[in-house]
């Protein structure tokens, strides 16, 4: 074998070499279950200048109920796909990262029944930290939108409907590992790898080819002929 072609060889099998070792650690990166945090939290609207801890007799005025169904409508841009009751939550439903504001209903999977102006807030993800700001910044987002639709129907600010949290601090909750579709996630990242890998061991391969035909070979003249030459004669 050439020593072009063995310096070849061997950077292409350092090539796949890395290629496998990369893959293997991508796969063993994707293969960890990922943990599931999960966070729910009850917000109120409230009639002006009434506090969450007031008595709750004010809860069933409509004016309220239809202001927090705006609210949630507002946040989920229209009508929101609910779950078949107020009991479910969205890790199990599937969902692993996201978040969800929904009226607290008081009828069943079929009929839409609000009794009270309260909103569920419901945040799910891999980080406890990130949920519990994700969860402060709905509340803030909601809060800004009840002051925008109000103030924009030319209500005072002292006469505005007010939103805020049942409680100062709601607690984050482990519910578990996500494992669902690792087997999956595994394969592909493996098709994936392999595949890069290959290709880059062919691109290499090729290049090399390439550079080893663009040496010029440099033959030693025979010295027979060069006296030949020298006498004036050129013999074959």
């Amino acid at each position: 074998m050439a020593m072009g072609d063995l310096r070849t060889s061997r950077v292409r099998w350092i090539v796949v070499l890395v290629g496998l070792v990369l893959t293997a650690a991508a796969c063993w990166q994707v293969s960890r279950p990922q943990p599931l945090y999960w966070l729910r939290g009850e917000v109120r609207v409230l009639a002006p200048g009434a506090h969450v801890d007031d008595l709750p007799d004010y809860e069933f005025e409509s004016g309220l109920i239809t202001f927090a169904v705006m609210l949630e409508r507002e946040y989920n841009g229209g009508e929101p796909i609910r779950l078949g009751s107020s009991e479910a939550t969205l890790w199990g439903a599937g969902v692993r990262d996201g978040d969800s504001v929904l009226m607290l209903k008081g009828g069943n999977q079929w009929v839409n029944s609000f009794s009270m102006p309260r909103l569920l807030v419901e945040v799910v993800g891999a980080d406890p930290v990130a949920v519990e700001e994700r969860y402060v910044a709905i509340v803030g987002e909601l809060q800004d939108d009840a002051a925008r639709l109000q103030g924009e129907q030319g209500i005072a600010p002292a006469a505005q409907m007010t939103v805020q949290p049942v409680l100062d601090h709601v607690p984050v909750s482990y519910v578990g590992s996500d494992t669902g579709g690792l087997a999956r996630a595994v394969l592909m990242t493996g098709l994936l790898g392999l595949s890069v890998t290959v290709a880059g061991a062919v691109i290499i391969d090729r290049r090399l080819g390439r550079r080893r035909m663009s040496v010029p070979v440099l033959v030693e003249p025979d010295p027979q002929r060069l006296v030949t030459a020298s006498n004036g004669a050129v013999t074959d």
